[in-house]
């Protein structure tokens, strides 16, 4: 116990989840709970902060290390998304390796339900880096996980490659995002106005998606017109529809 609060005061979070990986998942939130309120302090803290409860100034090490207490199993990871980036790129893998695409798809939700809550939605968009081939995790299909990649602020060669390698998983998704409902303050259109034309998602991510033979042309015209007859979407959202259209009858 004295171990692991040296290395929850001293922001050393690479230490506990060491420890924590020789602790059965099981065990972990009853090995952790005598050192939550403190972790909990931490992440109420300011930058910089001094207190004798910690070494040194309040640090993003310091926040990392308290994730990895707050946050014991998947449960906690469903119901709440951490803020430290560290602990979502490095550390979830580590912990939890066979749930990152349970964690994203509620993620993707949430990203979806609150879009303006931008401390979060950045921290759901550093989740989206467990897809980039380095884990044996497949790529979730649905509608939200669609918002994420399409309105994100991510490089889309990036998205590209991350598609290209999921491509069943990538066409359900696609046509999950052209046949729902638009998202409350996730415009597909606004988007891609804010993004350099060439790297815009009608523009070149549908297309060349549609050369690599991972979405077929007709299909995505199919899409677009049952989009467009839709009352799902808002007459500002369907612009970007005949965009696309017209792109693929081009």
């Amino acid at each position: 116990m004295s171990e692991l609060l040296d290395f929850l005061t001293r922001g050393q979070a690479e230490n506990l989840v060491n420890h924590l990986q020789s602790v059965e998942p099981e065990e972990r939130m009853q090995v952790l709970a005598p050192l939550k309120p403190l972790a909990q302090v931490v992440l109420r803290g300011a930058p910089g902060e001094m207190s004798q409860q910690w070494y040194g100034p309040l640090t993003e090490e310091h926040r990392h290390a308290a994730d990895v207490v707050v946050f014991p199993d998947v449960d906690s990871l469903l119901r709440q998304v951490p803020l430290s980036h560290r602990f979502i790129r490095e550390s979830i893998p580590e912990l939890f390796p066979g749930a990152l695409a349970q964690v994203f798809e509620a993620w993707s939700g949430l990203y979806v339900k609150a879009p303006k809550n931008y401390d979060r939605r950045a921290a759901i968009l550093r989740a989206a880096e467990w897809f980039d081939g380095r884990y044996d995790v497949s790529l979730p299909a649905s509608r939200e996980a669609g918002f994420v990649f399409f309105t994100g602020r991510f490089h889309l060669g990036w998205v590209y490659d991350v598609l290209v390698q999921n491509p069943l998983e990538c066409r359900h998704m696609v046509r999950a995002v052209f046949l729902g409902p638009s998202a409350k303050g996730l415009s597909l259109r606004q988007a891609d106005e804010i993004r350099l034309p060439i790297h815009t998602v009608r523009e070149f991510l549908l297309p060349a998606l549609c050369q690599a033979e991972i979405l077929d042309r007709t299909e995505v015209r199919n899409w677009c017109e049952i989009a467009l007859a839709s009352k799902e979407h808002s007459a500002f959202e369907k612009v970007w529809f005949r965009q696309v259209l017209d792109a693929q009858t081009e």
